[in-house]
Formats: structure tokens, C-alpha cells, sequence
């Protein structure tokens, strides 16, 4: 597992680290270290990811939505697709419009 972060020009701090671990046929445990808080006002985790077979195209995914808790830095990846080699990207959304820049495994 790489691990590399991605830098957009809205962001202000760099993304989380992101650890997947855990797998098995349909699903995976995702877990990050964010950066540093106080720099906006937090409004949810947003996690995506990425099938080696979808090079251009990120998806939701079941079981990591609706991460509103910034003390919550877990989810189970679940519905992917088995025997495929997924990427997983993370980042803050603040309130103010503006997020961390995307973390991302790559595997």
C-alpha cells in the first residue's frame, strides 16, 4: 500500500493519511489520521473510491457516508468489487466551502 496526498488549489492544509486494512471478499476497513483541527469549521469526512478497473472515475462508498463526527475516523468500505485492487481518498469539508486537500492509497 502508497500512500500520496494531492494538493487542489481551494485547500488550505494538507489531507489525511489513510490506512486500509482488514479485507475481505466485498469490503475493507478504511481509517485516517487527519491533519491538525481549527483551521475551518468541520462539516463531514468525505471518503471516495477509485476500482483499478475505473481509472478516471471516484465513487461514494456504502458503509463511509455520512461521517459528520470529526472524532470519527473509520469506516468499513463495503460492495467492492472482489479480487480488484481499489484506491481510497479522504478529505475534510468545512463549513465554509473550503476542505483539506484528498488523501489517497493507493494500492
Amino acid at each position: 500500500l502508497r500512500t500520496s496526498q494531492s494538493i487542489g488549489c481551494e485547500t488550505r492544509v494538507p489531507g489525511p493519511q489513510i490506512f486500509a486494512s482488514d479485507p475481505d471478499m466485498t469490503s475493507m476497513q478504511v481509517s485516517w489520521v487527519p491533519e491538525s483541527e481549527g483551521w475551518c469549521g468541520f462539516l463531514r469526512w468525505e471518503v471516495q473510491m477509485q476500482p483499478e478497473n475505473e481509472a478516471l472515475t471516484w465513487f461514494k462508498i456504502t458503509g463511509c457516508d455520512d461521517l459528520t463526527n470529526r472524532t470519527v475516523t473509520t469506516c468499513r468500505a463495503r460492495d467492492l468489487q472482489s479480487q480488484m485492487p481499489h484506491s481510497f481518498r479522504i478529505r475534510e469539508v468545512c463549513t465554509n466551502n473550503t476542505g483539506s486537500a484528498w488523501g489517497i492509497t493507493m494500492e
